[in-house]
């Protein structure tokens, strides 16, 4: 399980980006309490390769998506390596 914090810093993401995310369920996670979520190592692993996938498709080649999955996919390769 990981923290909203620990997520922010694999995804090299902003924490209010995070917890936007998480409230708006693109990431799965279980909200404890407030500002406390928690999120699987499966679930994640799940966004990371969903996000890949998305950013790789030939209609959806823009610079946004490069600029925001390209360290995504680098801060997470070892997550989604021994899953794969």
């Amino acid at each position: 399980m990981y923290s909203a914090d620990e997520v922010a810093k694999l995804l090299s993401i902003d924490m209010n980006t995070c917890y936007k995310w998480l409230g708006e369920g693109r990431i799965k996670g279980m909200k404890l309490a407030g500002t406390l979520w928690r999120v699987r190592e499966a679930d994640l692993r799940a966004f990371v390769e969903q996000s890949i996938n998305q950013s790789m498709k030939g209609d959806d080649r823009s610079w946004k998506n490069c600029t925001l999955w390209l360290p995504l996919h680098k801060s997470c390769r070892l997550l989604i390596a021994d899953g794969s």
